[in-house]
């Protein structure tokens, strides 16, 4: 299948997309990548194997024209050998091609699911600093020797990992999706994923992933990095405050876009109390500088002018969602920035007894 027999590494981050390698079908014109927002490609040699390593930020360079003609070039997985794509695509600025089951974005947003491969290369990870948006898979591919995926910082395994499995000969692939349900179950701050190759961590070969977790940045953390938590009720790390029905407490997300205009905008809340109410409200401020203060069983983040956005009922999985069309009652603009964050009842077992809790923050800066 075409689309499995990509082998390039990619490098993606807040505000620029790398795409597979690309070359344009104009005479004299060189191998190019493409970068998101911005109608430039930068010229990139020719590779053999290993493929073309694509990290750091990528640098503008000649404008493309409004209509370019790309030839999609693979590399064949097993005899490692190159073809184009034949008829060359035709490729309006801001389009999108799928081709055999993956999607080559060019100058655009990547859709929401992916599947980005990060292929192991002697004692390293290529690439081995990924931004990814939640429901991403990634995927780990494996080249030569023995090796372990191991989410963490160091080599010790003690069942806190979210993740960790051998990479070698008799498992050559290796697959974690980091979609809502992974991050609630494994939160970290800032959802940062370290990980590392256990047999082979002081060479260096190391990774980090960071999960984007929609237009909004999740804020104000019951783990002790921020203000201390009433009663001592400290949740995981990059998580809210202990519940009653869940150890790690409660975070939301933010789904959606942030155009004020097309007010798009949605969140949802896991680890809340199912069947029982959760409030959305916004702020105009981050209490405490981000931090937040104590309250009920939680901590609250958003103050300021505070709005009321809707009550759900949680489902069984202590899922609530809010979605699209709060742009009326928030009363926001382009340039406004708020707080969100759920309040939810926890009337029986609370750890602090107040019989309310409340979920991680969640700014969000609104664009036109």
């Amino acid at each position: 299948m075409l689309g499995g027999s990509w082998r390039w590494g990619v490098r993606r981050g807040a505000g620029e997309r790398a795409v597979i390698m690309l070359r344009q079908s104009q005479p004299g014109a060189d191998r190019s990548r493409a970068i998101r927002g911005d109608y430039r490609a930068q010229s990139t040699a020719r590779s053999a194997r290993p493929p073309p390593r694509l990290q750091g930020p990528l640098l503008p360079g000649d404008p493309i024209p409004s209509l370019v003609r790309w030839e999609f070039t693979i590399l064949e997985r097993d005899v490692q050998t190159e073809r184009d794509s034949n008829p060359p695509i035709d490729m309006q600025p801001s389009s999108r091609r799928l081709l055999a089951g993956l999607l080559l974005p060019l100058l655009s947003p990547l859709a929401a699911s992916d599947i980005v491969e990060v292929w192991q290369q002697g004692m390293g990870f290529n690439s081995n600093d990924l931004t990814i948006n939640v429901g991403d898979t990634v995927r780990w591919v494996w080249t030569s020797d023995f090796h372990t995926v191991t989410e963490g910082t160091d080599a010790n395994l003690d069942g806190s990992e979210a993740f960790h499995s051998l990479l070698s000969s008799g498992n050559q692939v290796v697959e974690v999706t980091f979609d809502a349900a992974f991050l609630a179950q494994w939160p970290r701050p800032g959802n940062r994923y370290d990980y590392v190759c256990i047999p082979h961590i002081t060479n260096g070969m190391v990774g980090v992933i960071t999960v984007e977790d929609g237009p909004g940045a999740t804020f104000c953390y019951c783990d002790g990095t921020g203000a201390a938590p009433p009663c001592g009720n400290y949740g995981q790390g990059g998580a809210g405050c202990r519940n009653s029905t869940f150890m790690y407490g409660a975070i939301l997300f933010s789904n959606g876009s942030s155009s004020a205009s097309v007010d798009d905008l949605g969140f949802q809340a896991v680890h809340v109390i199912p069947s029982q109410p959760a409030l959305l409200f916004a702020g105009t401020t981050a209490l405490n500088g981000g931090n937040g203060v104590p309250f009920g069983d939680g901590l609250r983040c958003a103050g300021g002018t505070v709005v009321r956005l809707g009550v759900q009922v949680p489902n069984t999985a202590g899922v609530a969602n809010w979605g699209a069309g709060l742009g009326a009652t928030g009363g926001w603009s382009s340039g406004d920035t708020r707080m969100f964050q759920v309040w939810y009842r926890d009337p029986s077992g609370g750890w602090c007894g107040s019989g309310f809790n409340l979920t991680t923050g969640n700014q969000v800066t609104f664009t036109p």
